[in-house]
């Protein structure tokens, strides 16, 4: 069984890899394009109004993770019946929430100009092109996005990956069109809602090829409700904070800062988010295999499981931080040229940042694979509002240093802390205590910073400029940094159990090869 849920993650893995090193791509390209046809206020206004409708999603209150969480056993038992009750229940409520979400933007209207601070392009009509974003978004959930939860409840987020691979193609290639050939930024948000529309109907008609066994019919037990509900409601105040911790920082900057700033920002945010989002597909990949395994497994094999995954994830992340810290700055200039580039400090915090967030990550993976969306619903809450105060504060006195400084605080002193206490306090407390888990992440730091100050230093005395200089920071970073992590780590218990884990199936590779 332990095999079979390895091979799974791995297609997952490969295949959501796959489509993330896509999506991380093509966005250099579009966001070049875009920049060099029309200019950077258009890419803040594209930021601002994903940021707004990042808000207006909260009406979404976590239906899709508790409806996917509640398939599983259903799915296990091989329970028809239940499955396409859930299923039933699941588009109910998505037709709600695209409706809720229809009326909570249009009250919006009035408010946008207040969003903005600084100039807006001539050409544009600010609340045209935010009903064009509102549309795509009410679409998204108006049309078959409940089938999806089927992919994802089997393990199969691979056949999600490949639709959304091929759809983003597409809408790329069309967007490139819009910009080059037709120079119009209203034709590329309208690909965006075309490209909504279509991966949903391509995702609906596979999933209804794989499993046409099930279908919306059939009605929920009450106690099944009651227990989505509770979950939901777990997760409403989670939605809430994680909005706050994540989208507000555009709204900030635009209303302090203006859309050139934000626009500069968002040039190294989605650099970061490219390399989180491969992060991302590890925790997705994971998450279902997981779940799999703590209703299966003893709580003692699944935490020595646990110790191994969270030192090969933070062996990833670290590795990854100290590419960010290193590369920022020259893949900017050579990107977009020196004069879009933000202050090497600003750079800096942002591999921080990044470090920050993936340091104790595994920990929310077993969250959501256990369900503890409640036991947790304060966390983010809390985590979303100490960000902003600290925000609206310190962006006053120190500018674009301040968003990310909120951040790494609020993620430290309040969603690391919260989620461990979580996991332990609900599921590993019996095989090891919350202290020796913090022990051993606090042991991890001393390396990390040692390897990230060696590999720096080496960095910034190379001679070379431009794609020279990027190209040879890169080489440092891939092959330096794991040897160095990897053999100041090596005695440790993780280690050889992450090595032991990892040993067969390289052996498995090579013999095939």
């Amino acid at each position: 069984m332990e095999e079979g849920r390895t091979k799974r993650t791995a297609h997952n893995l490969i295949w959501g890899v796959a489509f993330r090193v896509l999506n991380m791509a093509l966005p250099f390209l579009i966001r070049t394009i875009v920049i060099y046809t029309l200019g950077t206020l258009y890419l803040g206004l594209d930021g601002l109004f994903t940021s707004v409708l990042e808000v207006l999603n909260l009406t979404e209150l976590g239906f899709a993770s508790a409806i996917v969480y509640s398939m599983y056993e259903p799915l296990a038992k091989g329970e028809t019946a239940k499955v396409c009750a859930l299923l039933n229940f699941y588009r109910r409520c998505y037709r709600i929430i695209g409706l809720v979400v229809a009326i909570a933007g249009l009250l919006l209207l009035p408010f946008l100009p207040h969003l903005i601070t600084g100039k807006v392009p001539t050409d544009i009509n600010i609340y045209v092109l935010y009903l064009m974003h509102l549309t795509g978004t009410v679409l998204s959930y108006e049309l078959f996005a409940y089938r999806t939860s089927l992919l994802n409840a089997t393990q199969r987020n691979d056949v999600v990956s490949k639709v959304n691979s091929v759809c983003y193609l597409c809408r790329c290639a069309l967007q490139i069109v819009a910009l080059l050939i037709c120079h119009s930024y209203y034709l590329y948000v309208i690909v965006n809602i075309f490209n909504a529309v279509a991966n949903n109907i391509a995702a609906a008609a596979i999933s209804r090829k794989m499993f046409p066994q099930y279908h919306c019919t059939g009605e929920v037990a009450p106690e099944v409700v009651q227990d989505i509900w509770k979950k939901v409601k777990g997760m409403v105040c989670q939605k809430i904070g994680n909005v706050v911790l994540m989208s507000v920082d555009t709204l900030v900057i635009s209303s302090f800062l203006g859309l050139h700033s934000l626009a500069l920002y968002q040039n190294y945010y989605v650099i970061f988010l490219g390399v989180a989002t491969l992060f991302g597909v590890i925790q997705t990949a994971m998450m279902a295999p997981v779940g799999n395994a703590i209703a299966t497994d003893s709580v003692a094999k699944n935490y020595e499981d646990f110790k191994k995954f969270n030192f090969l994830y933070l062996f990833l992340g670290t590795w990854a931080s100290i590419c960010l810290l290193c590369l920022y700055q020259p893949f900017v200039s050579v990107w977009l040229g020196p004069e879009l580039m933000l202050p090497d400090y600003l750079a800096a915090l942002l591999a921080l940042c990044f470090f920050t967030f993936r340091w104790c990550d595994m920990s929310m993976i077993y969250q959501y694979a256990k369900g503890l969306w409640w036991e947790t619903r304060w966390v983010p809450l809390l985590a979303g509002i100490i960000n902003l105060t600290i925000n609206l504060v310190l962006v006053q006195f120190i500018g674009l240093a301040g968003i990310v400084i909120s951040t790494i605080v609020s993620i430290l002193l309040v969603y690391d802390t919260g989620v461990i206490y979580a996991v332990f306090n609900s599921y590993f407390y019996s095989v090891d205590s919350i202290w020796h888990y913090w022990r051993r992440q606090i042991l991890y730091l001393p390396v990390v910073f040692v390897v990230a100050f060696i590999i720096w230093q080496l960095a910034v005395l190379m001679p070379w400029t431009g794609m020279s200089l990027l190209l040879a920071r890169l080489l440092l970073c891939i092959l330096l940094t794991p040897i160095l992590l990897w053999g100041l780590w090596w005695r440790r218990e993780e280690c050889r159990l992450a090595r032991a884990f990892l040993s067969p199936m390289l052996k498995k590779c090579l013999r095939k090869d």
